[in-house]
């Protein structure tokens, strides 16, 4: 599974780097680094994530930073002919609007915000 996040200079804090490692290793896995990929958060696109399916062993899933990145890594896939989600499933994080115009449809996790600040206490999750 490759991942797709900003560097840690664009974003010092909440990487979700620090949580894909985190959880692999929880599975006794770890991070092959070629398939992390430090992008800027533009939906743009870049082409270096999505040329990656193209290796020996490529992934079959990348998770984005944001909406906005996997976007971007939609449009890369279409302009080098990597489909979705038959050589690669791409998976935002935020749930944007817009995020339901865009074919294929993106898979994204919506983050109730407010209910985590809600649940927020004297330093504490309760």
């Amino acid at each position: 599974m490759g991942l797709v996040v900003p560097s840690r200079e664009e974003i010092r804090f909440a990487n979700r780097e620090d949580w894909y490692r985190w959880a692999l290793g929880r599975a006794d896995l770890g991070p092959d680094p070629s398939l992390i990929f430090h992008e800027p958060i533009t939906i743009e696109g870049d082409t270096r994530p999505a040329g990656a399916c193209s290796p020996a062993r490529p992934p079959t899933a990348a998770i984005c930073h944001n909406d906005v990145m996997a976007i971007g890594l939609l449009q890369a896939c279409r302009d080098l002919g990597v489909r979705v989600p038959g050589d690669l499933s791409v998976v935002g994080w935020d749930d944007v609007p817009y995020a339901s115009l865009v074919t294929p449809a993106l898979t994204t996790v919506r983050v109730p915000r407010y209910d985590l600040g809600r649940r927020r206490r004297g330093g504490s999750w309760i």
